[in-house]
């Protein structure tokens, strides 16, 4: 599925992204998932990710969202999953599960973590981190995540603020 539309709204995002020389959805996307990962200070503003240079999940997609509405495509979806995060599919956090696995204690299998992605129709994009060959490797994360999502569900962009 193409999901790339040209950037022709004189809406406030698609302005920003434009003066970034993002002139398709496919630059602006690239763009975004090329910023480093870190909150924002003020999710009142999404235009403050290109301020800040970075973002999270929930406020580089909502940015992606925005943009998608300016130029009237309806097929974007902004979506909240609720994963269960643990060691095999969030390295970083292994020695967390390991250190609470004692005998005597029970056994923590995961954290429910909340993250932030589009959907255009039925396919899923995520932009969130820098993804070598573009989309390939966060789809095949994406497929062994299915067995690991605990809920999904539409996001309204002002529940950005509380994620």
């Amino acid at each position: 599925m193409n999901y790339n539309f040209e950037i022709n709204s004189n809406g406030e995002i698609s302005q920003l992204f434009l003066k970034n020389n993002c002139f398709d959805f496919h630059s602006a996307s690239e763009f975004i998932r090329n910023l480093p990962y870190r909150r924002n200070l003020n999710k009142d503003n999404l235009a403050t990710v290109f301020i800040d240079e970075y973002g999270t999940c929930s406020t580089k997609h909502a940015l992606l969202k925005i943009l998608a509405e300016e130029n009237n495509q309806p097929h974007f979806k902004l979506i909240l999953g609720i994963f269960k995060m643990n060691g095999i599919n969030t390295p970083k956090i292994k020695s967390v599960f390991e250190t609470l696995r004692e005998p005597q204690s029970d056994k923590l299998e995961y954290i429910p973590e909340a993250h932030n992605y589009l959907k255009f129709k039925n396919q899923i994009l995520d932009f969130t981190k820098k993804t070598p060959p573009k989309m390939i490797l966060s789809m095949t994360f994406w497929k062994k995540q299915k067995s690991n999502l605990i809920k999904s569900t539409n996001s309204k962009l002002n529940s950005i603020k509380i994620i």
